[in-house]
């Protein structure tokens, strides 16, 4: 049962509360009632409430907090989370008995009540701790639900949010809104799902698209009529539109629209990719808008006025400086076998002309059997070899590696590549110092950017415009255009360390909603998804009621 009226069919406490205000409290305790149709009844606007006792119930009626709490969490599935997990539906009906018996005594805090009152006021501490928990860390485990996740979550001092609550230092809209994401990305998701799942609510069946293959651009067919109108249904086609069976130019860009926004190759043509994601269900949306609710839940609530974040399923960078997006470039992330690890750490160096050290993994299970095929290929490659000693790399003359060591299981010694045109890196990187050895770089294979998918890296990011990036970091961080010039172009190894760390983010985010307010889905690369579902529905969210979840036919489609 919610008490917001948009979700909740019978108002019962509301109407109760404001009928029995009218016939026994004085109008002056309770003049938020008109104010806000979703008010509990007996709660005092904020200036009555700071000549009062209690964070819940105060001598006077139900504190504000109370009101707001009721409110935040009867909104919960906005989040992708379950009200009655926080026990929205008892809690109601006690608040509404507690108003309804205190109206009748005339009094809210009695020795009659202090049972019952207290039995609330724990009750809904409870449900305020665990609801600000689960916004402000996520109702799951980040680190135990995805593998490769390397950023904790962020921590909830649920204590002291309620010192700051009893203390009226704070509201409960107030800390609320300080453990939610604040970000943009967040915010447009919650708006989302509360469309999913209004359109949920109403029965409203999508129409379904049949795949024919040799259908394309120009032709005939009755199957162009369930398209178009789902094509309506998506608004990539004008709803006033003909419902015919000619698959013309509109039909071919709506295509392409939704192509775009699903990853998929933007050609236009009728594939069975883009069937399959036309015929996505409003819980297939509902189930993707949720997941990436709590993956935003994991992340910090302070990204950086100045930051980047790299998400590895649309194979994509962007640079934020304040609210202006000012890079927005594509990359090549790791393999399904080289995973790209998930953290946040500060971008603190952009190294030019930069050498490579080869991992040992990369040495061992590539470069070292391809030596002992063709010999000589490493000089080719223009390696060198090192040895740590100390803690350091020591260089090993060429003549001291002797024909046996090329045998060994694991090669004995650390290879390096010179800095050149030919250099694996490029021209430049990007370190963000991690233990994960992952950075930002330059690469010699470029076509792999015309590709679609593009998970082929050993796990760094190979960056299409990495100049762009390396310019700006150096000249956001005081170096004038000139001098950032002159740094670019040097062709000996140079290493510039910043004076500002820029937060670099490296996240996996399936799903987003664009600035036209449309929901942007995308492969899951390296199969996350399946345990992030499975945690969700297993932990009472919004998923694991879903299914459960009551259904109101809409008139045109019960008529």
């Amino acid at each position: 049962m919610y008490l917001n009226s948009t979700y909740r069919k019978n108002n019962s406490l509301a109407t109760l509360c404001i009928a029995t205000i009218m016939m026994v409290a004085p109008a002056t305790a309770y003049t938020n009632i008109n104010n806000n149709e979703h008010s509990l009844g007996a709660t005092l606007n904020s200036a009555e409430a700071t000549t009062s006792v209690g964070a819940w119930i105060t001598t006077r009626g139900l504190h504000p907090n109370t009101d707001t709490l009721i409110i935040a969490i009867s909104d919960a599935a906005k989040h992708g989370l379950n009200p009655d997990y926080y026990q929205l539906s008892s809690l109601e009906q006690d608040l509404e008995n507690f108003v309804e018996k205190s109206e009748h005594l005339g009094e809210y805090i009695t020795d009659d009540s202090a049972s019952a009152r207290k039995g609330l006021e724990k009750r809904l501490y409870k449900a305020f701790s665990l609801y600000v928990t689960d916004l402000g860390r996520g109702a799951l485990d980040a680190q135990k639900t995805q593998p490769n996740l390397y950023r904790a979550a962020p921590e909830v001092d649920t204590a002291a949010l309620i010192d700051r609550l009893d203390s009226g230092e704070s509201t409960v809209r107030e800390l609320l809104n300080e453990v939610t994401p604040s970000s943009p990305y967040y915010k447009n998701l919650v708006k989302h799902m509360e469309i999913l799942l209004k359109e949920r609510d109403s029965g409203k069946i999508r129409t379904r698209v049949t795949h024919h293959k040799n259908l394309k651009l120009g032709d005939t067919h009755s199957a162009v009529i369930d398209l178009r109108s789902r094509l309506k249904e998506t608004g990539d086609l004008d709803s006033e539109s003909q419902l015919s069976t000619y698959f013309g130019n509109d039909i071919e860009q709506a295509l392409i629209a939704v192509q775009t926004r699903h990853g998929l190759t933007p050609t236009g043509e009728f594939t069975e990719g883009t069937v399959a994601v036309l015929n996505d269900t409003v819980d297939d949306d509902i189930t993707e808008v949720a997941m990436n609710l709590e993956r935003w839940r994991w992340m910090p609530r302070d990204l950086g006025d100045r930051h980047i974040m790299v998400n590895i399923p649309s194979y994509n960078l962007t640079m934020m400086n304040s609210d202006q997006r000012i890079v927005d470039m594509a990359v090549v992330v790791g393999s399904k076998k080289h995973k790209t690890p998930v953290f946040s750490k500060g971008a603190q160096f952009v190294e030019v002309a930069p050498t490579w050290t080869v991992p040992a993994s990369i040495t061992n299970n590539e470069l070292i059997p391809i030596e002992r095929k063709r010999p000589g290929y490493l000089k080719s490659e223009r390696m060198d070899f090192f040895r740590w000693s100390n803690g350091k790399l020591i260089p090993v003359p060429r003549s001291q590696v002797t024909a046996a060591d090329f045998q060994k299981k694991v090669f004995p010694y650390v290879l390096r590549q010179r800095a050149g045109d030919d250099n694996a890196l490029g021209k430049i990187k990007i370190l963000m110092p991690n233990k994960y050895a992952i950075y930002m770089h330059d690469t010699q294979a470029k076509s792999l950017f015309a590709k679609t998918d593009r998970a082929y890296s050993h796990g760094c990011i190979r960056l299409s415009d990495p100049f762009r990036l390396g310019s700006l970091l150096l000249q956001l961080d005081g170096n004038s255009p000139e001098k950032t010039e002159e740094l670019l172009a040097k062709e000996k190894t140079t290493r510039v360390k910043l004076n500002d760390k820029t937060p670099t983010h490296i996240t996996y985010l399936t799903a987003w909603v664009d600035d036209d307010g449309k929901l942007n889905k995308r492969k899951d690369v390296y199969k996350y998804n399946k345990s992030l579902i499975s945690g969700l529905k297993a932990d009472n969210t919004l998923l694991s009621t879903l299914k459960s979840r009551p259904i109101t036919v809409i008139a045109e489609q019960a008529e």
